[in-house]
């Protein structure tokens, strides 16, 4: 049997006074039943954004020696890269000029949720790929 779930976002709630208003006899267990289902479904997307996000971080590894990519290209890599898995910058800035620019980098990702960030990094990384990656432009 699967878990009751609290309906305690609006959209849940939004579709139970839908329900209610028509007038359908839907009992508690196949509304906790459609929670759960939404709920499992939300948690697999989340999963392949992560499994996406891995990979294409471990294919930074494959990038040509001789393409290097340039600071600019590099700190907005970096700055999504620690968005999604660090949160925000620390306010305090390195010394080291090419750290100064990641970091500034990163501070203008500020507020941007885990899986937004995830997903940048994943289209930026597409876009760079091409010109820098084995095979690639």
């Amino acid at each position: 049997r699967a878990p009751a779930l609290e309906p305690a976002r609006s959209s849940n709630t939004t579709a139970l006074k839908c329900l209610r208003q028509s007038n359908m006899a839907i009992s508690p267990d196949v509304i906790n039943d459609l929670f759960y289902i939404r709920r499992c479904a939300q948690l697999l997307q989340e999963r392949s954004l992560e499994e996406q996000f891995k990979k294409k971080a471990e294919s930074v590894q494959t990038w040509q020696e001789g393409k290097k990519a340039p600071p600019d290209v590099v700190a907005q890599l970096d700055a999504l890269f620690k968005q999604a898995t660090v949160g925000d910058a620390p306010a305090e800035t390195p010394e080291d000029a090419s750290e100064k620019a990641k970091h500034k980098a990163w501070q203008a990702k500020k507020g941007i949720t885990k899986e937004k960030a995830m997903s940048e990094y994943i289209a930026f990384m597409e876009e760079k790929e091409k010109a820098y990656a084995h095979g690639g432009a």
